[in-house]
């Protein structure tokens, strides 16, 4: 993902929050690099079996971080910078107004099959 008017401290803080707070330490984020004016990363946790996993369409664990761990990102982003800007695979969030409006579709987003469907929030 790419992420617009938010600084990799306060990207980082963000994430400390989280940790703390919900994610027993998990939360992680995954090569990190400055595009232009953007961040880009993946966010990934340490332990696919802790806080915050996602887990394949087959069931297996993964290290890619669950739609809850997005969602609880992009909302400590929108704290800081209301008007910061997130890229995604699936949406682009031109604001926290727009985040608003269009991250819960995301959840019923198909990632499995069309013979076996798997909503992205249900992993």
């Amino acid at each position: 993902m790419r992420i617009y008017g938010i600084t990799l401290q306060e990207l980082e803080d963000i994430l400390a929050r989280l940790n703390t707070v919900t994610y027993e330490g998990n939360l992680r984020l995954n090569d990190v690099k400055k595009c232009g004016r953007a961040l880009q990363f993946t966010l990934r946790v340490k332990d696919s079996r802790g806080c915050g996993a996602r887990s394949s369409a087959r069931g297996r664990r993964t290290i890619a971080a669950s739609w809850q761990a997005h969602r609880a990102l992009f909302e400590g982003l929108f704290e800081i910078n209301a008007q910061a800007t997130i890229k995604t695979t699936l949406e682009w969030y031109k604001n926290r107004e727009d985040f608003e409006r269009k991250f819960a579709a995301t959840w019923a987003h198909n990632v499995g099959s069309p013979v076996c469907p798997i909503a992205f929030g249900s992993l």
